[in-house]
């Protein structure tokens, strides 16, 4: 159970760093303010981090392991 932990928090990291940039990136092609793209990045860190941890941990990451197990139960995925 560590072990899905680590790799679900890894995982929501990464994504939140990647997203938050795009974000930051998207509204500044919109707006055209490029020179509030690193501080927009910042304040968007966060505040995505805080909803996409317990999303993860709580909903997603609960759900998504149990359709796939009963999709491709252990044992069968390489036989």
């Amino acid at each position: 159970m560590k072990k899905v932990l680590c790799i679900s928090g890894g995982m929501v990291v990464q994504m939140v760093l990647i997203m938050s940039l795009y974000g930051a990136c998207e509204g500044a092609f919109h707006t055209g303010n490029w020179a509030g793209v690193p501080m927009n990045w910042l304040r968007n860190i966060p505040r995505n981090f805080v909803m996409a941890l317990p999303l993860q941990f709580i909903l997603a990451g609960p759900v998504v392991r149990r359709v796939f197990r009963a999709a491709f139960p252990e044992g069968t995925v390489l036989a």
